[in-house]
């Protein structure tokens, strides 16, 4: 019997990634969207440094391009605003937050949109809830821009700071986890979750861990995944930054079709590395459309991909990815999705 898994690792080796959708496009019945009600954009991982100083390449560039792209309404129509899922800036040394951070803030505030920010490891060297390495972001970006949430059209959206992956210390995880679950119980809308460093590997653990090259490919040592499991009749999405590399995993799905309880984790692998993805989500009255997109092909760094020959002596591949290109941009089905609405914002 051929199983799920090995249908589209089949499909997958006979057209190099591509989704069962793309080849059989009549067996995945089309679901009308419905009304519209708004749109936003994530973007992770800019790892802006200060004009002159090193770091991935183009990264300025590539910042200045998206905005302007999306300023101009050159890829889709000028969404209600944009999330910033950490690791705005570079970091390398404590004096350098407040420049880069201000540098950052100036590049963004030039959108013509809203704009919210996630606290990534990058902006407290990671140390996450040390005064004395959040300082810069919270003068920066404003001291109600480190855990806090606010409903827009029917869908909570919940941001939370989660840069070290432990905790500078288990009073941090302690207070950051009470923070959350108040959040998550505050009320009964279908919810958003934006943090910087993801609650489940996005690879098999053990090919992220060694391409990634850090212990925080996924968020370690505490329960933070747990009290959102908890809540999973509430939770559209989770979405995330750090790794680098563009992925979809499903948490409390059924093996085939949609269950009620299915959390989708999100990432797109920013802008500083290769692919160089940002994602667009197109917020409808019965799904969710996400679609990564890539920054402008003059800005597209294959020399910036760290899961690859630039940075280790071999490609990675796992199961779901079999080639080097997949792992680090995601199968087809991982660049274009939708999510069903089971859990419906209310119109207003």
């Amino acid at each position: 019997m051929l199983t799920r898994r090995k249908f589209l690792i089949s499909t997958t080796k006979v057209i190099g990634g591509l989704a069962a959708s793309q080849i059989f496009p009549g067996c995945f019945q089309k679901i009308d969207s419905g009304k519209k009600l708004f749109s936003f954009v994530q973007i992770n991982d800019t790892h802006l440094v200060l004009p002159g100083n090193k770091g991935y390449p183009k990264v300025e560039e590539k910042l200045r391009s998206v905005i302007s792209t999306i300023n101009s309404e050159e890829n889709f129509a000028l969404p209600d605003f944009v999330l910033f899922a950490g690791d705005i800036i570079e970091g390398k040394r404590l004096n350098l937050l407040q420049p880069e951070c201000e540098f950052a803030k100036s590049i963004l505030d030039q959108l013509k949109c809203p704009y919210y920010t996630v606290i990534g490891n990058h902006e407290t060297l990671n140390t996450e809830g040390n005064p004395r390495f959040l300082n810069a972001y919270i003068r920066t970006f404003g001291e109600d821009k480190v855990h806090y949430s606010f409903i827009y059209k029917g869908i909570h959206f919940i941001l939370f700071d989660n840069s070290n992956g432990l905790g500078s210390s288990k009073d941090v995880t302690v207070l950051r986890n009470k923070w959350l679950k108040e959040a998550l119980a505050s009320n009964s809308n279908p919810k958003i979750i934006i943090c910087h460093i993801p609650l489940v590997s996005y690879r098999e653990e053990d090919k992220l861990s060694n391409s990634f090259g850090y212990w925080s490919y996924k968020l370690q040592g505490d329960n933070t995944l747990d009290i959102i499991q908890g809540f999973s009749d509430k939770i559209i999405a989770v979405l995330n930054g750090h790794v680098h590399l563009t992925g979809l995993i499903k948490t409390n799905n059924s093996l085939w079709g949609s269950s009620a309880n299915d959390i989708y984790h999100i990432s797109p692998s920013g802008l500083a590395s290769y692919p160089c993805h940002y994602a667009h989500y197109t917020v409808s009255e019965n799904n969710i459309q996400v679609k990564m997109i890539q920054v402008k092909k003059e800005l597209v760094t294959p020399e910036s991909n760290i899961h690859g020959k630039y940075y280790h002596k071999i490609d990675y591949i796992d199961q779901d990815h079999l080639s080097p290109e997949t792992y680090v941009c995601g199968n087809y089905n991982e660049r274009n999705f939708s999510i069903p609405l089971i859990k419906k914002p209310e119109l207003h």
